[in-house]
């Protein structure tokens, strides 16, 4: 994964905050080293309820113990886009190192990206376009609650720049249906026109809306290349107790009807723009227990993925207020619980790591690495002395196969020198010569160099 950690036109909102702790993980820090770091940190002032980080502090940890590294940092450094777009070829790789199975209860991200951009978002110049679009829905809004309040504004009574809002405004709310409401955008449809992606909150209706357009300006860095694709889009973190199904609902393709407003919002205004998008959803957390910790595992998320508007993302709600506990299974959790302790190996991973950087664990991974630097010695010093010994034994072999061959050649000579005397003997014997001839000591001649032979084969 994509080892750069700085801020640029590519990756507009990484904050410093986030590159401590990208350098904390590449220095090979512990996770739970980490998350100290992390909720003591300004990154979780976005949650208002600081209780998650005090009473829920265990389940937290245990969520975050549970997150491989690589999608731990790729969260963190703002590469979601480039690092998982292709899950079925060119991000094959960080998916299955990297990433839980997706059916089952726990909290997703989702991200957009463009395929022909190799996962990439938009440039500067694209998102001033997209703030433009908001612009104009955001007042289309406003001329609608009007028009709504005073009960005296008809369709004929707007000027035509408030109608040329309210198309477009229109044209917005009907990107992404199946089937136009507004297709003709005449008279008629503006007087019935409602916005889709309004605020449920009746006491401001573009709330939201402002707050989105304030962090796409924040994305749009002074003095930098307008035409640079950034990274990551804007994440929206959820939960569920099936996060599959869940996650289909935000997929492209959809209407958008049962998603946030905000991602539909920007889906649609992206769809006008004929910017060719596509979503991705990524589990960050599996749940093993209950519904609990599914709510801790949205928080987690959240300030992992920076993903309230306030921060760089798209959530509105605080988190962990949504799950239902009636409707997933036990079943499910038991599953989940496979997964993350069985089935996936960083839970493990990161526990070893744990353990071996606990303070009074230091001193003994002092001395087992002694002890491992002296055993590699004494290898050495082992398979030297292995060799030593095979070369003697080659040696000892040599010698003996040069002394058998000097014993046989000895014998054939002491059995030659027998038989000349032999010859000698019986033809003094012949002319009537008195030879004495004293064969025992050449019979222990030959007993000795037997004897000789004996001792050194042995």
């Amino acid at each position: 994964m994509d080892p750069t950690v700085v801020q640029s036109a590519e990756r507009p909102v990484l904050s410093n905050e986030r590159c401590d702790l990208v350098k904390m993980l590449d220095d090979g820090a512990s996770m739970d080293e980490i998350f100290e770091k992390l909720i003591n940190g300004p990154l979780v002032k976005c949650i208002v309820n600081e209780k998650w980080f005090t009473d829920d502090k265990d389940i937290m940890n245990e969520l975050f113990l549970s997150i491989s590294r690589g999608l731990l940092r790729c969260l963190l450094v703002n590469n979601l886009g480039p690092d998982l777009w292709d899950k079925a070829l060119r991000s094959r790789r960080n998916w299955e190192n990297n990433i839980y199975d997706i059916d089952g209860p726990g909290a997703y991200v989702m991200f957009t990206f463009v395929r022909d951009r190799g996962g990439k978002w938009l440039s500067k110049r694209e998102i001033r376009e997209l703030i433009s679009l908001l612009d104009m829905y955001r007042d289309a809004i406003k001329i609608w609650e009007r028009r709504n309040d005073s009960d005296i504004y008809g369709t004929s009574q707007l000027i035509d720049g408030q109608k040329d809002v309210l198309k477009m405004a229109m044209k917005i709310d009907d990107a992404v249906r199946s089937v136009a409401q507004y297709p003709s955008q005449s008279d008629d449809e503006i007087g019935r026109f409602e916005p889709r992606f309004k605020s449920s909150t009746a006491k401001d209706l573009t709330g939201y809306i402002n707050a989105m357009i304030d962090m796409l300006r924040r994305r749009c860095l002074s003095g930098v290349d307008r035409d640079i694709y950034q990274c990551q889009s804007p994440l929206m973190v959820g939960n569920a107790g099936d996060m599959a199904r869940r996650t289909s609902n935000h997929m492209s393709g959809n209407s958008f009807h049962q998603s946030p407003k905000l991602w539909g919002l920007m889906l649609s205004c992206l769809a006008v723009m004929k910017i060719n998008v596509e979503t991705q959803a990524v589990p960050l957390f599996r749940a093993w227990t209950d519904g609990n910790q599914v709510n801790v595992a949205e928080v987690l998320a959240t300030v992992l993925a920076g993903s309230m508007v306030s921060v760089a993302g798209l959530n509105v709600k605080q988190p962990g207020t949504r799950f239902e506990e009636g409707r997933t299974s036990q079943n499910a959790y038991e599953n989940g619980k496979f997964h993350v302790f069985a089935a996936k190996p960083w839970l493990n991973e990161n526990l070893e790591l744990c353990i071996a950087r606990q303070p009074h664990n230091v001193g003994m991974a002092k001395e087992i690495k002694a002890a491992e630097e002296k055993l590699e010695v004494l290898q050495r010093e082992e398979s030297d002395l292995k060799e030593e010994i095979r070369a003697a034994r080659e040696e000892r072999h040599m010698a003996r196969e040069e002394f058998n061959s000097c014993f046989d050649s000895l014998q054939k000579m002491v059995g030659e020198g027998r038989r000349e005397l032999k010859e000698l003997v019986v033809k003094d014997s012949v002319d009537g010569s008195s030879v004495v001839v004293e064969t025992s000591d050449e019979a222990s001649t030959g007993e000795e160099v037997e004897e000789v032979a004996e001792d050194t084969s042995e």
